[in-house]
């Protein structure tokens, strides 16, 4: 990583990716949050119907956040969504509003999924023409990364 090379500049694009989906993977997909809402109650039926409603919010909002970042800066987009991803997760712990946890999933699903293509729009934008393919390979070797060291990581923490 010499100078203001591709992969230099897109660091913290990857570092962002092995974080959140980390973090991802040791709470929303992994055992923390399934175990917190069924200690308040909420049968195993309705977290797969949560996780659906947070299915939803991704699929809806996808294609969204992909048109906006075409058009806002994208640094602060991903700013946006981590900070509206941090107001939201503590809601979670107010005992009143788990007859709004699906809205509150739904939220989370559309907040979350702005990461993906903002993050690979910059490095879409950042990469090469010719080695384009490589750094988005990259993206989603530092994608799934995180998502494998969150388990690992939950394994030794349980």
């Amino acid at each position: 990583m010499v100078g203001n090379s591709p992969l230099r500049r897109l660091a913290p694009i990857y570092l962002l990716l092995i974080l959140r989906n980390t973090a991802w993977s040791l709470s929303v997909s992994g055992p923390v949050l399934p175990l917190y809402v069924r200690s308040l109650g909420v049968e195993i039926v309705d977290w797969g119907l949560l996780a659906t409603a947070h299915a939803v919010g991704l699929i809806v909002f996808e294609g969204l956040w992909g048109t906006v970042s075409d058009r806002v800066d994208r640094r602060w987009m991903l700013v946006a969504a981590i900070l509206c991803m941090a107001l939201v997760f503590p809601l979670y712990t107010l005992h009143a509003l788990v007859p709004w946890f699906f809205a509150l999933q739904f939220a989370i699903g559309a907040f979350a999924c702005a990461v993906g293509p903002t993050t690979r729009a910059i490095v879409a934008d950042t990469a090469p023409t010719d080695s384009k393919g490589f750094y988005m390979g990259l993206w989603f070797a530092f994608f799934i990364l995180g998502s494998t060291i969150g388990p690992v990581l939950g394994a030794y923490v349980s």
